[in-house]
């Protein structure tokens, strides 16, 4: 609880700072110009889908390239240790530092609207293979948990909606495959719920 504090605490702070800086270039935004700040080219947000879920915090910065396109960096880490719901799969990881290339479809939207994207995550957790889960006599073993750490590559589907005030939501789902630890669990998968701010 109190992590979850500490980042509405910061949210709110970025959002006073942010709306008191003035920029005197034409083409930026200016103090009273909401309308432009959609325009910006940096971004913040948190994944509400994965705080939910799966107890993780899942921060991003985002930098906008042009029009089509735009680098993301996340960094993920759970602050609860169980889940209400059954996760195991697609949460084994504690920790992951994932990067993110975002294509628009739309070139009339500053990264905005639908994108396809491409992503490599360095992620370590505990993961049970259930082939292991059985001795030799057939008895459960639930002591088949290992710790690894691993490096996938992937692919998601999404879109990305802004609002003139700088507020966006962005969902994507998506999919990849660990690459170089059999402990691993094989495919990963990334849901994405995030809230955020443009400026």
């Amino acid at each position: 609880m109190k992590y979850f504090l500490t980042l509405c605490l910061f949210t709110i702070a970025f959002s006073s700072y942010s709306q008191n800086t003035e920029v005197d270039e034409d083409d930026k935004p200016q103090i009273g110009e909401d309308n432009k700040r959609g325009q910006g080219n940096s971004e913040l947000s948190i994944n509400a889908l994965n705080l939910i879920i799966a107890g993780a915090v899942d921060l991003s910065y985002e930098r906008i390239l042009n029009n089509t396109s735009s680098l993301n960096i996340g960094l993920f880490f759970k602050i609860a240790d169980d889940s209400s719901v059954d996760v195991d799969d697609i949460y084994a990881k504690d920790f992951a530092l994932t990067g993110t290339y975002k294509y628009f479809i739309n070139e009339n939207k500053h990264a905005g609207g639908f994108y396809i994207s491409g992503f490599g995550m360095v992620s370590n957790g505990r993961y049970d293979d259930f082939d292991d889960d059985f001795d030799e006599n057939g008895n459960f073993d639930d002591e088949g948990e290992v710790d690894y750490t691993d490096f996938a590559l992937g692919v998601g589907v999404g879109g990305k909606f802004v609002t003139k005030k700088g507020l966006f939501f962005d969902t994507s789902i998506n999919i990849g495959r660990n690459l170089l630890n059999e402990d691993a669990p094989r495919l990963v998968a990334l849901l994405n719920g995030s809230i955020g701010f443009r400026f």
